[in-house]
């Protein structure tokens, strides 16, 4: 995976928005480096969700959209390893507040917020130079998105 190549080198790997690791966020963990790293990706996915609740929204209620439905995709469990496959099988180094900086090389987590205009800001403010962003289905950006 080019992930794991950036990963492997001199590079850092943020993939960001807790809300897609909900449902196996215990995957993600398993690739945590120590298991305080674990820890600390079940926590950031249980704050996030815990967050969600407080507003009175249920992500697992409202995922998958439509389009991920339309995709074959019918609960946010399956959605999820795929988010999580994104980010390679490097170990999970650290986790970031949104924004946060690494000094670390390799692949670390960014608590980020679930809409792309957030989760792009936070990437950048972290001083990630390229970003790569998959939305939707066909290659789509989220602004161009006319449905399927």
């Amino acid at each position: 995976m080019t992930l794991d190549r950036v990963a492997a080198g001199s590079g850092v790997s943020v993939p960001g928005e807790a809300t897609e690791f909900i449902g196996a966020q215990h995957i993600l963990a398993r690739y945590a480096q120590d298991p305080e790293i674990g820890r600390q990706i079940l926590d950031l996915v249980r704050w996030t969700e815990q967050q969600a609740k407080s507003m009175g929204t249920d992500i697992r209620g409202g995922q998958p959209t439509g389009g991920n439905i339309k995709g074959g995709l019918t609960t946010i469990e399956e959605k999820s390893p795929g988010a999580i496959a994104k980010a390679g099988t490097a170990p999970v180094r650290a986790v970031y507040e949104h924004g946060g900086t690494s000094s670390l090389k390799g692949l670390v987590i960014m608590d980020s917020p679930g809409r792309e205009t957030e989760i792009l800001t936070g990437l950048a403010a972290a001083g990630c130079n390229v970003i790569a962003f998959t939305a939707g289905r066909r290659g789509r950006l989220p602004g161009s998105w006319k449905g399927a």
